[in-house]
């Protein structure tokens, strides 16, 4: 197995723990759950990680939604008959090592007696992988979904399955890819209720608009919130759903993150015409949209 020491090491881990806190602060609670809080493990050994190792994995599995705890090493896949999979990045863990003092020569140091030095205890690190990196083996693990039953909503089925968008219902994020045009949501049964779940969905079904074979609006996804243009998009998309949400009355949580509400501030502040803007755009997306419902579904219009 292969080690590494850093500098200051735990400074980084600080650091790192101080981000993802500070990052976390600014979102409100999300519309589905993320993966369980359960501790997270190792597939071989089935013993548990302990100590610093508990809540950076948690941040791993949160950050890029793994749905299980079980992890191995790259050693271990290969013992088990399998591998990690071609281009997947693992996750720097803690372990400690108990080592002998030496000298400044390199020697071990000892005592007038002819004892050897003070054994001192030394952090290092090691990588691991999620078992959804990893192939070729048979994981028999709990499934995480929840227990309530998803109620689909007719209307809103029909407005989804009438638009014809590539939409994906799997793991544990919502976003629209522009480059591969296809929606990715969450699991249903990871949302409180139906109703937050076709919130969602609208909402990236608004950025699905943007594509330029539709509505052909400029998308800078890639730069969250770091610019304008991000923020005005996110800002048609809320607004876009809002609207989609009152024409087949649908009730629940609208999507509400202060990160995205801090940077519309931003926009809004400095120019006085985005909102004029953004409201223009987004009746377009509805209208778009509404023209490709069912009969039914237009029919059904409030």
């Amino acid at each position: 197995m292969k080690v590494s020491i850093r500098p200051d090491l735990k400074q980084e881990i600080t650091n790192k723990i101080i981000a993802h806190i500070e990052q976390n602060l600014t979102a409100n609670e999300s519309l589905w759950s993320s993966a369980e809080m359960a501790m997270p493990y190792n597939f071989q050994t089935k013993a548990n990680y302990r100590g610093i190792n508990v809540p950076l994995l948690w941040m791993e599995a949160q950050t890029r939604g793994f749905e299980h705890g079980a992890w191995l090493g790259y050693g271990q896949a290969i013992k088990l008959g399998g591998h990690v999979r071609k281009g997947e990045r693992g996750t720097p863990i803690i372990r400690f090592i108990q080592m002998t003092e030496k000298d400044e020569k390199g020697a071990v140091e000892t005592t007038e007696d002819g004892e050897t030095g003070r054994t001192i205890s030394c952090m290092v690190t090691h990588t691991v992988f999620n078992v959804a990196q990893i192939e070729d083996i048979s994981f028999e693990l709990p499934s995480v979904e929840q227990a309530q039953e998803f109620a689909p909503i007719e209307i809103a089925e029909q407005l989804l399955a009438a638009s014809k968008a590539s939409i994906q219902w799997a793991g544990t994020e919502a976003y629209y890819s522009p480059i591969q045009d296809y929606i990715n949501m969450p699991s249903r049964k990871r949302f409180s209720c139906a109703e937050n779940a076709y919130l969602v969905a609208l909402h990236e079904l608004t950025h699905w608009t943007a594509h330029e074979s539709r509505l052909n609006r400029a998308l800078s996804l890639r730069s969250r919130f770091k610019n304008a243009d991000y923020a005005m998009e996110e800002m048609i998309a809320e607004l876009g759903s809002a609207f989609l949400k009152s024409s087949i009355g649908l009730n629940g949580k609208m999507e509400n993150h202060a990160s995205y509400i801090k940077s519309w501030l931003t926009v809004l502040k400095n120019d006085k015409t985005a909102i004029f803007a953004a409201a223009s755009k987004a009746q377009q997306a509805h209208d778009y949209i509404m023209k490709l419902a069912t009969p039914s579904a237009q029919e059904a219009l409030i």
